[in-house]
């Protein structure tokens, strides 16, 4: 009787392994038809059976047809691994008969049948055979695309089976399923176990192909983040996943990263070369900032322009171009870069910023989702980065955050104290209908019921309105003595004559003949401007106002060269965005700082010589030190509120 030859069914087998291993796994269909390899003494050592019998007529069928099975006449060791389970059901053997017949019956591609012996051998068998009755059991699931269910039978074989080409077998099959449900971890993991096959630790150059094939071309990047944390750093896929992922972190910018990488490679006795070797030395440069290169980052172009124009000013008068400052003495190089208020254009002009320009520090980021972005790649990067945005506690996300304007939630509650502290009883709100009025309008809601203010309205009204009457006839009816208004200055500028033609308002002594219930405003810091105090400063008699800017002789001076060069008083903005870069060159030129980790540590807790925005520096938790510098206009002018 012919053998069958069993060699085209075994590529079959292994169809979703990268094609470098297929080669390797031919010598392993000895272990299903007995036709070559066998161990390193020249056969499997599975061939004598563990359990016994006594029945000397069982005995010598099952050896027969195990020798005819070794021998390479397969039909005829299948022959008698029937006979036996059809004569000897009771016998001792009948498990470790089922599960030879299962193996026999794989190769030929027999499956179902396959199953289900390999099932009664691994339901009923002793310990070992159970074992490996569960291995070809996880090849057959593999075969049939049940990848899952065969890696669920596979896993926990791992250090189990006696056999080294079962081993083998094992590792290469629970490679095949997981990676076939792009379970990468558990496939480069089982791979990488057959470097540990014997006393050598080598892996045979076909298996480092193919595990090179796999993290070259299959892995995402995250993917690869992952890997490198969790892969045993002892076997050759940690190793290229670790060399792969370091070549991504570098392109992204994240040059502490990178060399963090680097060194856990190197700490692995493995070597750099080439482009690898290359880059590393570059990283390990560019971590070396200028300390004269700031970084400012704005929406200098979409929705948020006004306010990033507003920045820019505020940094172009701190940089001393125009007579004062510390950067006119030490000649500092100011970048900027629009990011348009996205953040991921924030995230790509940091990385340029610090990766090309090497900066020592970045300022910027007007919006809540750009602070946030800009913080998270500070962290990721580690350098000392400003926020200019009065939402987003950036600092919380990152050690390397500073929030240098006051948070608007923080801010609204003082407004509510401080109302409370004038007079106010019952106070109503009205607001535009957007995201930063709703949050503010909100805090100040609760802060002001939190100190027994009764809000009498609550009204909000959509961006685009041009009529408020019906707005004017529902404030009247609540009849307050405050009302709370967050938007932007241009729109208080249309709004307070409307509200004083409602008569509610505060007329000025001025004003003669006019009338009015004597209610007034409360404006927070992104509603005001100087702009207002012009002809509509009679409307605004008597307003609590948040301040932009400091109320004091020592910032008198700034103030009015900032007026002189254009035209107007400073923003919140434009405020902060002046304290920020002072600080930065004051904790380079006055403080030394001369690397990015010095430079952090000079800011916490810092605060400008001169400080002119409302925060007045930073607290130990890098955040602003003080959260409001409140107002009041008498008389059509601005003066500190306790000033009377």
């Amino acid at each position: 009787m012919r053998p069958t030859n069993y060699a085209p069914l075994f590529f079959r087998f292994f169809r979703f392994l990268p094609l470098p291993l297929l080669f390797s796994f031919v010598c392993l269909l000895g272990l299903l038809g007995s036709w070559g390899c066998g161990s390193a003494s020249g056969q499997s050592s599975r061939t004598v059976p563990v359990i016994t019998t006594d029945d000397p007529e069982a005995e010598a069928l099952y050896r027969n047809a195990l020798r005819a099975e070794r021998d390479g006449r397969i039909d005829e060791a299948e022959e008698g691994y029937r006979e036996f389970i059809a004569r000897f059901e009771e016998d001792p053997l009948r498990y470790i008969v089922r599960l030879q017949l299962g193996r026999l019956l794989l190769a030929r591609a027999d499956e179902d049948h396959a199953i289900r012996l390999l099932e009664e051998a691994r339901e009923h068998g002793d310990e070992e055979t159970r074992e490996r009755a569960a291995l070809y059991l996880g090849l057959a699931k593999h075969l049939r695309d049940e990848n899952q269910d065969a890696i669920a039978l596979l896993e926990p074989l791992s250090g189990k089976l006696i056999d080294a080409e079962e081993r083998a077998l094992h590792q290469r099959t629970l490679a095949a399923a997981c990676l076939a449900v792009r379970d990468y971890l558990c496939g480069l993991e089982a791979l990488d176990s057959l470097s540990r096959r014997d006393e050598s630790g080598k892996m045979e150059e076909d298996e480092e192909d193919a595990i090179g094939t796999i993290v070259n071309s299959e892995l995402r990047e995250e993917e690869l983040a992952e890997l490198y944390e969790r892969l045993p750093r002892e076997g050759k896929s940690w190793e290229l996943v670790a060399k792969r992922h370091l070549m991504h972190v570098y392109a992204s910018g994240d040059l502490e990263r990178a060399q963090a990488i680097a060194s856990a490679l190197r700490a692995e006795n493995v070597e750099l070369t080439g482009e690898l070797l290359a880059l590393t030395e570059r990283a390990e440069d560019l971590r070396k900032a200028d300390k004269d290169s700031i970084g400012l980052i704005l929406p200098l172009s979409g929705r948020h322009q006004e306010v990033g124009n507003e920045a820019l000013r505020g940094v172009n008068l701190a940089t001393g171009r125009f007579g004062r400052g510390l950067a006119a003495r030490s000649d500092a190089s100011l970048l900027i870069r629009d990011n348009a208020g996205d953040p991921e254009r924030t995230v790509r002009a940091m990385d340029e910023l610090i990766a090309v320009h090497r900066v020592i520090a970045i300022i910027g980021a007007l919006d809540g989702p750009t602070a946030l972005a800009a913080a998270k790649r500070a962290e990721e990067a580690q350098i000392p980065f400003i926020s200019l945005s009065a939402s987003g506690f950036v600092q919380d996300e990152s050690q390397w955050a500073f929030r240098m304007l006051p948070s608007a939630l923080h801010e609204a509650r003082e407004l509510a104290s401080a109302a409370k502290e004038e007079g106010a009883r019952r106070v109503a709100i009205l607001r535009p209908e957007q995201n930063y009025a709703e949050r503010v309008a909100g805090e100040f809601r609760e802060a002001a019921r939190s100190v027994g203010i009764e809000i009498v309205a609550d009204l909000s009204y959509a961006e685009g309105t041009r009529d408020f009457r019906s707005l004017m006839d529902e404030l009247r009816k609540g009849a307050p003595d405050f009302i709370f208004l967050p938007d932007r200055p241009a729109r208080i500028a249309i709004l307070a004559p409307t509200l004083a033609a409602a008569s509610l308002w505060s007329p000025p002594a001025s004003a003669r003949g006019a009338s009015g219930i004597g209610t007034r405003l409360i404006l927070p810091s992104a509603s005001f401007d100087e702009s207002l105090l012009g002809r509509e400063v009679r409307y605004l008699e008597g307003a609590i106002v948040a301040l932009p800017y400091r109320l004091n002789d020592e910032v008198n001076s700034i103030i009015e060269e900032y007026r002189e060069r254009y035209g107007r008083s400073p923003s919140v903005f434009a405020s902060s965005a002046y304290d920020a870069y002072r600080m930065v060159r004051e904790g380079v030129v006055r403080r030394g700082a001369e690397t990015r980790e010095a430079l952090r540590d000079a800011l916490e807790g810092a605060a400008p010589e001169i400080p002119l925005s409302p925060s007045a520096g930073f607290n130990e938790g890098r955040a602003p030190k003080r959260q409001l510098a409140a107002g009041v206009i008498r008389d059509g002018k601005l003066e500190a509120l306790n000033a009377h």
